[in-house]
């Protein structure tokens, strides 16, 4: 076990996906729920699945990220136009090659660090800035000539659970329509994992194999 200040192992760096599959693009906002594990975590960088009109330029800020707290599931959906959205970072996505930018991975620089606490659900609502649509999934197809199918809508590991499933064309309006059902975003969350503090009697059991060592060495050393 490696550890760091203050008696605490080194925080780990990790990512979570959904599925990807290239079908939809829109404008708007997108929305999913985080469910934080047993330890803080911190986003630091997303990427997202995008589409750009042709000959478009390639990178845009403005790239928007609201959340709101909660402590059950299912925060976002139903409440894309209530109260209780606040911004936490605005981010600048990039765009990588030079055609006409359909549903490309693209990364998404933040400007702030998201911290979300262990034990807590949030709703994220993913808004995209002017020239910039969010290539989504709808399980429920329009076109009937292609197969139906049904991608997972929750991903999860011991520090995140993500649940996916509801997009809005205009998130500030509270008359538009919103599509709960079948709105699939696509994306990664770059994230770390707090560090865990090691137990007081592990921390000292560490220093005084360290000060053992220690004397061991000076014992050893030659004269000088």
């Amino acid at each position: 076990v490696l550890a760091g200040a203050g008696g605490a192992t080194t925080a780990k760096a990790a990512t979570i996906s959904t599925f990807f599959s290239n079908y939809a693009s829109w404008e708007g906002a997108v929305y999913f729920d985080l469910t934080v594990g047993k330890r803080d975590v911190t986003i630091d960088s997303l990427g997202t699945h995008v589409a750009i009109a042709a000959g478009n330029r390639r990178s845009f800020s403005g790239f928007r990220v609201d959340i709101r707290d909660g402590t059950v599931f299912d925060t976002a959906f139903k409440k894309e136009v209530l109260p209780g959205w606040r911004k936490v970072s605005d981010g600048t996505v990039t765009v990588p090659g030079t055609g006409t930018g359909s549903s490309i991975y693209s990364p998404v620089a933040l400007d702030k660090k998201i911290v979300l606490k262990a034990g807590r659900t949030y709703g994220f609502r993913l808004i995209a800035p002017l020239g910039v649509k969010h290539s989504v999934d709808l399980t429920k197809r329009v076109d009937l000539t292609k197969p139906a199918w049904n991608p997972p809508t929750v991903y999860g590991n011991e520090d995140l659970r993500l649940k996916v499933g509801s997009w809005k064309r205009r998130p500030f309006d509270p008359n538009t329509l919103y599509n709960d059902k079948g709105v699939y975003w696509q994306g990664t969350l770059r994230y770390a994992v707090s560090p865990v503090p090691l137990p007081a009697a592990a921390w000292l059991f560490l220093s005084a194999l360290g000060a053992l060592g220690l004397a061991g060495w000076r014992k050893r050393r030659p004269a000088a």
